[in-house]
């Protein structure tokens, strides 16, 4: 613990008796005689610097501060200081002169050694006592005797107050030591001795009038002091101990230290004026260490408080109790409750109670002591909670609050109250927030002191600016962020990215968005801390202060910060609202007929910024936030059809409410219940809490405010009868401002993924009922002009916009448009499972609402490829039926795009490869359909940044492949809404998530929370796998099958055979084997949809027996480019097979081990390529054999895509149909 400093050889070498006991005596002499020759040796320079000046002032090298401070007075005793108690071993301090607080103060100069010696004196003293004191409880007497003279030597040298006094500058007073010398002198009446003389010599011309300044320890010897001091309280083993040491004033002392005149001094020290600015805003490491320690130290003072020790930090100033009326309902407790409440001393004393009871006219009248008290460790410690503290010193000071606050709101029936009847002294654990329950009348008292409105702001204020210091960071990382955004797509505000300095701009832009993402990750690390603190007052459950602080946040940070920044988006946009809410997937159209904005990218994200700092703030209270009255009254600030006026509000102007009548009829502290909804704000709403005190006040500042938070707990409580509520309220225009953002285009803002987010976090806090009340109205009179269908339409119409929409992709090129692309929004899907849960009415409108939207979606992506086609048109047109048409072609291309979409290839993405089946079970195929909403996932989303570039061909069928994904979820996310009542059950699991959804209804975990899985449909899955049996030239075609080759277009090749694939040919076939490899003499046959390697029979004329069939939309061809040698002709095709299935077809061999994708209880469909090489006789064979399979494998993959286009039109044309 002490090992961290070397001991200074040269101060301790002097010690000549090794015991600890003379080695502690002998530091003392040391440490007292350092302080007394350092205040001589200041003083004597101090004449001597004004005898060598010649000019009439003598303040040139010493100054005096006069002129800077104001005028010297000496400061009365701290309020509510504790008081000292005398013993006969230590020396009363009340004759010592109080230091004047100026605003002059210096550091006493001191030589590096005598600061080192003085640093290791204290250090080893303070080793000393708290190893003996530590040591003192050993069995060995002789030992234990030892170790508490050591413990006792410290006090009687007057250990802590020699301490205490070097902190506070006592230890260098020049008013002090003169007074003492000059008593001195005047007293020894005998022949002067050689100090004496010296002594004289100095006072002679000193007027202490011209250096009325404070001097301070070097701050080295002040860190470690109180460094000591902080560890002798924390170290005691001895409640005697701990007692001994705050039982006198000197702690006190240390509370009330002039941290302030340390800052001052080294501001002087280095030279710099104040300028009307606090000194605290000059700092230095050394500074910031000792404040460090200091409040280290508050808080070893905080670990130690309990109901024993409480006496020395709550003091009772001698002053006239004032005694408050309280209402009829609230009875004084009866005197057999001094028991419980923790003895007769812990019960609340009376006022006229007795002749209240025994008059009949006033027996609903009780009285009840307002206790005043002074608690200079908590006012202490709220002075390092602002805003511009270190944060670890803030924090350190909230926790010091907040365990005094536990000590007022910890109920007896949860810990048991310490028996006063027990004279039995415990030392406190020095676990926070680990003390018992205190006597009621020290609860109350904690109570009535900590819920001063002054206090209350002084502890909660520094949190909700803090947060509004953050606000305005994210408010700035926003706009740098948008900016990248713009310019990572090409559209900064110089232009489109230079391409011959594409390389180098990307590097930068790289580098600038990783420092952009640490700051952001670093401020929303910064805004959780901000809100867990806020958080660990709420959970305090102080009633009083949570209701003040829920009025301070509302009024300061709610309203201005998280609300009112939605409204201002839309009315700073100057966007036409035909291109702000533009929607393709409605218009149906592919985004052609949406206008651009006039609005460049820095404007776009000047006017979005302050919008995505409010949700991203909302998104956090949701998500840290669990005071269900606070979260109560902002989800109703947000979606509440009503918002309070802004005229005929009340103002409700009370005395803080502390107390209150419990069940059992007994005054105690006002504390949140378990089931609390909401708090009465000043008695806004039905239950009145118990009054203390007149209803009007001598003194403003202890009255609570509350405007906002009534009028918004009128709303919450209303109900459908309430019909002058509707008449003073108005139009929700957050509401409205929520479901806009839900509707905005993806062009122009992205506000929407973010609005989501932050929605489906709040969403997540309540249950079914609340949110359906709040967002559909039920039961409520609005009589703002809209009825409940209204609002349900308006938030349904919100949500079918948000759960797919379509988003700008890659630019066009030359005269082709834009391309769009569908995404589907897990979140908004996840948040909409919340909003019609419990609603039927909602439930059946959205499930024909989300419908639609399924097949307006099927329509956008149907159309889809030919947006594609152009970036590309001839990318397959030429493997197509050569005597088609060209629209003929354009058509087949359309559609191999679309099957290149859904089902790609073993080296490209798709649909295909984004679906997951159930280890236990494949035969059902799973997509992702909802997931909660969070802070972390807001984080993420907003360093998202976009790819360089334009982008491609290939960008854009990207995009397809996750348009394709975000119609086949859509799909799958309506069947989950067309659960039976009688199903409900699975609709609630797959709302909380962690489960895969079946289509007959069955249920299976998947151990990923908050996630949802649902089955694709049967039509899609046919479309995409099942081999397509119809049409007179299906032709089945089985390995080992005999299939007749007459009329068919066969080409003869030669295959390797290997060993593995050896059972598949007949003994009799034509095989070859050379060099211990066996060839075989096949014919390469198209069937159908099929390509067939088959060997000739034989014993038969024309026809076949199949070694290997597999379909021509998986296969891949290519010729070999490979030199071969001259003395051969033979050329080779490579023929590659794609599938689903690990095991390869005949005669085909992976070119690697196929592993599938695992996922929990899931694994990933994957395309494994397997392949078989041919040979034919020549190149004139290979080229028509080329020519000819590969024509037919494009038209077999347009067949496919034909397929798919017909599952997305099925549903279009036949509501089409039923609409003509």
């Amino acid at each position: 613990m002490f090992g961290g400093k070397k001991r200074n050889q040269d101060t301790l070498s002097e010690a000549k008796d090794k015991t600890s006991l003379g080695e502690l005596t002998h530091l003392f002499d040391q440490l007292e005689t350092i302080i007394s020759e350092t205040k001589k040796s200041y003083i004597k320079s101090i004449q001597s610097q004004a005898e060598d000046d010649a000019k009439p002032k003598r303040s040139r090298l010493v100054p005096s501060f006069k002129s800077f401070g104001r005028k010297s007075e000496v400061a009365p005793s701290a309020p509510g200081s504790l008081e000292a108690t005398s013993n006969g071993n230590e020396t009363s301090r009340s004759d010592k002169p109080a230091l004047p607080k100026e605003e002059d103060a210096r550091f006493m100069p001191m030589p590096d050694d005598n600061v080192k010696n003085v640093v290791e004196i204290i250090r080893r003293i303070s080793e000393l006592v708290i190893f003996a004191e530590k040591a003192s409880i050993a069995d060995n007497d002789e030992e234990t005797e030892n170790n508490i003279a050591i413990f006792d030597c410290f006090f009687e040298r007057n250990g802590l107050a020699l301490i205490t006094d070097i902190l506070t500058g006592v230890s260098f007073d020049l008013r002090i030591h003169t007074e003492k010398q000059k008593k001195a002198l005047k007293m020894d009446k005998s022949p002067r001795s050689d100090d004496l003389v010296v002594a004289e010599e100095l006072l002679q011309g000193f007027d202490i009038d011209d250096h009325n300044y404070m001097l301070l320890p070097p701050l080295a010897i002040a860190t470690q002091a109180i460094q000591s001091v902080a560890m002798l309280v924390q170290n005691v083993t001895r409640v005697t101990s701990l007692f001994f040491i705050l039982s006198n004033n000197h702690i006190n002392e240390l509370i009330n230290f002039p941290l302030e005149q340390y800052h001052i001094a080294e501001r002087k020290k280095h030279n710099q004026e104040r300028n009307g600015m606090s000194p605290r805003r000059f700092g230095s490491p050394e500074l910031a260490e000792l404040t460090t320690h200091y409040v280290t130290f508050l808080k070893s003072l905080a670990l130690r408080m309990n109901a024993q020790t409480l006496q020395f930090f709550l003091t009772y100033p001698e002053e006239a109790k004032d005694t408050e009326t309280k209402p009829d309902c609230e009875l004084e407790p009866s005197e057999d409750t001094s028991e419980h409440q923790g003895g007769t001393d812990c019960q609340l004393e009376e006022t006229e109670g007795s002749a209240a009871v025994e008059d009949p006219a006033s027996q609903n009248e009780h009285t009840v002591e307002k206790i005043r008290v002074e608690f200079p460790l908590y006012e202490r410690a709220l002075e390092f909670c602002s805003a511009h503290q270190d944060s670890f010193v803030r924090v350190t000071a909230l926790n010091i609050c907040l365990n005094t606050l536990r000590l007022a709101a910890t109920p007896p029936e949860t810990t048991k109250l310490e028996d006063d009847s027990d004279t039995r002294m415990v030392t406190p654990t020095g676990v926070l927030h680990d003390a018992k329950v205190l006597p009621m009348r020290e609860r109350l008292a904690i109570a009535q002191f900590v819920s001063s409105p002054v206090r209350v702001e002084r502890l909660v204020s520094p949190i909700f600016t803090k947060l509004a210091e953050l606000w305005g960071m994210f408010e700035e990382q926003f706009r740098d962020l948008d900016t990248i955004n713009a310019l990572g797509k090409g559209k900064g505000s110089d232009g489109a990215i230079d391409k011959d300095k594409a390389k180098l701009q990307r590097r930068k832009l790289t580098s600038r968005q990783q420092k952009s993402a640490i700051s952001f990750n670093d401020t929303a690390a910064s805004v959780q801390d901000e809100m867990l603190l806020l958080e660990d007052v709420l959970n305090v459950g102080l009633t009083t202060l949570n209701e003040q602080t829920i009025e301070m946040m509302f009024a300061t940070f709610v309203y201005p910060l998280l609300l009112q920044p939605l409204l201002l988006y839309f009315q700073r946009s100057t966007i036409p609202d035909d291109v702000l809410y533009a929607d393709p997937i409605s218009a149906h159209n592919m985004g052609e007929d949406i206008k651009d904005s006039a609005l460049d990218a820095g404007e776009n994200a000047i006017i979005s910024a302050p919008a995505k700092s409010a949700l991203f703030l909302l998104t956090a209270v949701f998500q840290f936030i669990t005071n269900k009255p606070l979260l109560r009254l902002l989800f109703t600030a947000l979606f509440h059809p009503l918002s309070p006026g802004t005229t005929e509000e009340k103002t409700f102007r009370v005395e803080p409410q502390v107390a209150c009548v419990d069940e059992n009829g007994e005054v105690s502290v006002r504390i949140d219940p378990i089931a609390c909804s909401i708090y009465p704000f000043g008695g806004s709403s039905g239950a009145t809490p118990a009054l203390e005190g007149p209803g009007t006040f001598q003194n403003r500042k202890e009255e609570c405010v509350f405007v906002l938070c009534p009028a918004l707990a009128e709303i919450v409580d209303s109900d459908g009868d309430n019909q002058g509520l509707a008449a003073k309220s108005r139009r929700n225009p957050y509401r409205k401002a929520i479901f806009q953002c839900f509707k905005l285009s993806n062009q122009l803002s992205d506000l929407q993924p973010f609005t989501i987010i932050a929605v489906d976090t709040a969403f997540a806090v309540f249950n079914e009922s609340f949110l359906s009340t709040v967002l559909f109205g039920v039961d409520i009179e609005t009589g703002v002009g809209y009825s409940d269908l209204d609002l349900m339409n308006e938030v349904l119409s919100a949500f079918q916009s948000c759960v797919v929409k379509a988003t700008p992709g890659i630019d066009g090129k030359d005269e082709v448009p834009r391309i769009w692309k569908l995404e589907y929004d897990m979140v908004a899907a996840h948040a909409f499972l919340y909003v019609i849960d419990s609603n039927l009415n909602a439930r059946k409108e959205a499930k024909g609402a989300m419908r639609a939207r399924c097949l307006a979606a099927a329509a956008f992506l149907s159309d889809m490829p030919t947006g594609l086609e152009n970036l590309r048109a001839d990318k397959y047109r030429t493997r197509t039926d050569a005597q088609s048409s060209t629209e003929e072609a354009r058509e087949s291309y359309r559609r191999i795009i679309l099957d290149k979409m859904f089902r790609g290839d073993a080296l490209s993405n798709s649909l295909l490869k984004q679906l997951l089946r159930l280890k236990s079970d494949q035969s059902s195929f799973f997509l992702s359909v909802a997931t909660r909403g969070s802070y972390s996932m807001f984080c993420q989303r907003s360093c998202e940044f976009p790819p360089f570039g334009r982008g491609g061909f290939d960008r854009a069928m990207h995009d397809g492949v996750d348009s394709a994904k975000a119609w086949a979820s859509l799909d799958a996310y309506t069947s989950l809404l067309t659960i039976t009542e009688s199903e409900r059950d699975s609709f609630l699991q797959a709302k909380q998530g962690g489960i895969a959804l079946k289509q007959e209804g069955k249920v299976v975990p998947t151990f990923k929370l908050g996630v949802t899985y649902v089955t694709i449909s049967k039509g899609i899955e046919s479309a995409m796998l099942e081999e397509d049996k119809s049409g007179d030239s299906y032709v089945e075609a089985r390995p080992r099958s005999v299939v007749s080759l007459i009329g068919r277009t066969a080409f003869p090749c030669v295959c390797e055979v290997p060993p593995s694939c050896a059972p598949l040919f007949s003994d009799a076939g034509a095989k070859v084997v050379s060099q211990g490899i066996t060839w075989q003499s096949l014919y390469l046959v198209i069937l159908g949809w099929n390509l067939v390697l088959a060997e000739p029979e034989r014993s038969s004329s024309g026809d076949g027996r199949v070694v290997t069939s597999c379909r021509l939309e998986n296969l891949v061809i290519q010729k070999d480019t490979e030199d071969l040698p001259a003395s051969t002709s033979a050329r080779r095709l490579i023929v590659s097979h794609d599938g689903e299935d690990p095991i390869p077809p005949g005669l085909f061999l992976f070119e690697a081990t196929p592993k599938a994708r695992q996922e929990g209880v899931f694994v990933g469909v994957e395309k494994f390529r397997s392949s078989v090489d041919i040979w034919f006789e020549d190149q004139r064979a290979l080229d028509l054999a080329f020519l000819k399979v590969d024509r037919i494998i494009s038209l077999a993959k347009a067949h496919r895509g034909q397929l798919i286009y017909q599952c997305l039109r099925s549903g279009v044309d036949a509501n089409t149909e039923k609409g003509k």
